[in-house]
């Protein structure tokens, strides 16, 4: 995000209140979108580990990444692999 204030050459406040205008999310809840929307696509298309995506995806420790994923998508992502690989 600071590269992307840093493009506009607005002050930082000005930046993050046009993009949550614009998007109807904070900067903060963005990021956490984007990040659960390629923890899902790797979880269902590879063969990563659980941990690799957790780290691939921007976050420090395989038990913040769970701990988020299950408030986010309302299962773990163990249990979300395994319910694609039942059908």
């Amino acid at each position: 995000m600071d590269r992307l204030v840093a493009m506009t050459g607005r002050k930082r406040t000005y930046f993050y209140k046009r993009f949550k205008m614009l998007t109807g999310l904070t900067s903060n809840q963005f990021v956490h979108r984007l990040r659960m929307q390629a923890a899902v696509y790797l979880l269902l298309n590879s063969d990563l580990s659980i941990t690799d995506i957790a780290y691939d995806c921007g976050y420090s420790t395989v038990e913040f990444f769970d701990n988020r994923f299950r408030q986010s998508q309302g299962m773990s992502p163990r249990a979300l692999r395994k319910s694609i690989r039942l059908i």
